[in-house]
């Protein structure tokens, strides 16, 4: 009788507990994003026309223009991998570009990378850029994070940083390039050493130690905090192939695109309201002997809005000793961002 007892209880507690269910669906929406035309520019080419990915490799040369080995095409692109929900159209058309050389487009993963790494009284300085975690080494080392203790201990670091009112910054950004039709990522390993996925050999030159190598973004000074600026920004990228050949991304002010949430800009308190630096275009192309041969310049327009709105919903479910579905808590939330 008492074994009967307790094989029941069990059996009780493992119905009454084991057979839940949590419904839910929320998408996340990204607040930093590059603008219409950098993203497709920055997609066309990642993935070759093929049979077997189905992908149209739609192009068409307006303009060309021949230099000592390389040759810059001004043509109308169509990226044809598919159009994503809410997804706006550049000033061509949806999914076509106008590209002219290249360009260097960002994914910012957690914090933009650079986001804390030039410090002074101008600026509200809440973060530990990723920069300065590489540079730490002894946060992403391997000791670190190669068991679940050593990344529970990595995560009461990163808590710990918070709690004295610091961001400390572990994720790295993706940076997707376009060389003149050369395509690939990029990212900074934890190492300090940049690391290229592409089908063509590059090496990415960004000396993150350097200042100079930062700039102030299109608007310097916070509307709301007048004696605070801005975080700076990364200027750019130079991209050398394996013919030696130069690439030059950015550098210039009217040649990099910037981005911040919509509907945080005046939050001045939150790490999001900085400008961040979404995309680089090329500037000018140097060959094996340093001669520029290309140079390109950009003039910026207008401001342009990426509005997206999201419904989200919440529902927990268990299931009673008659097998019935009981109702324990649900939620619904809609909110919208923007950048």
């Amino acid at each position: 009788m008492r074994y009967y007892t307790t094989k029941k209880l069990i059996w009780v507690m493992v119905f009454a507990y084991g057979i839940c269910a949590l419904r839910g669906q929320q998408a996340l929406v990204p607040d930093i994003l590059p603008s219409a035309d950098a993203k497709v520019f920055g997609k066309f080419g990642a993935f070759g026309a093929s049979h077997y990915s189905g992908q149209l490799g739609t192009q068409i040369p307006l303009e060309g223009i021949y230099a000592n080995g390389k040759n810059i095409t001004l043509s109308l692109n169509y990226e044809g991998s598919g159009i994503t929900v809410n997804q706006h159209a550049g000033w061509v058309g949806q999914n076509w570009s106008l590209p002219a050389g290249g360009i260097i487009t960002r994914t910012v993963r957690g914090e933009a990378d650079e986001l804390g790494a030039v410090m002074g009284s101008q600026y509200i300085n809440y973060w530990f850029s990723f920069f300065a975690t590489v540079t730490s080494g002894t946060l992403l080392t391997e000791s670190k994070t190669n068991n679940v203790d050593s990344l529970k201990s990595l995560a009461d670091i990163v808590y710990g940083t918070a709690q004295t009112g610091k961001i400390l910054n572990t994720e790295p950004d993706i940076f997707s390039f376009n060389a003149m039709g050369k395509t690939g990522k990029f990212f900074l390993g934890p190492d300090g050493n940049w690391k290229i996925i592409s089908d063509f050999n590059f090496k990415v030159v960004f000396d993150y130690n350097d200042a100079n190598n930062f700039i102030t973004p299109l608007v310097d000074d916070m509307p709301l905090v007048p004696t605070k600026k801005y975080q700076r920004t990364m200027k750019g990228f130079e991209l050398i192939d394996d013919e030696g050949y130069r690439y030059y991304f950015g550098m210039d002010g009217t040649a990099i695109d910037y981005s911040m949430p919509f509907f945080r800009q005046s939050n001045y308190y939150n790490s999001e309201t900085n400008w961040v630096a979404t995309s680089w275009h090329l500037t000018s192309v140097k060959d094996p002997a340093g001669n520029t041969i290309f140079t390109l310049e950009y003039e910026r327009k207008y401001f342009t809005a990426d509005i997206d709105e999201n419904f989200s919903s919440r529902k927990e479910e268990c299931s009673d000793s008659n097998g019935n579905w009981v109702g324990l808590k649900q939620n619904y939330s809609h909110s919208v961002n923007g950048s």
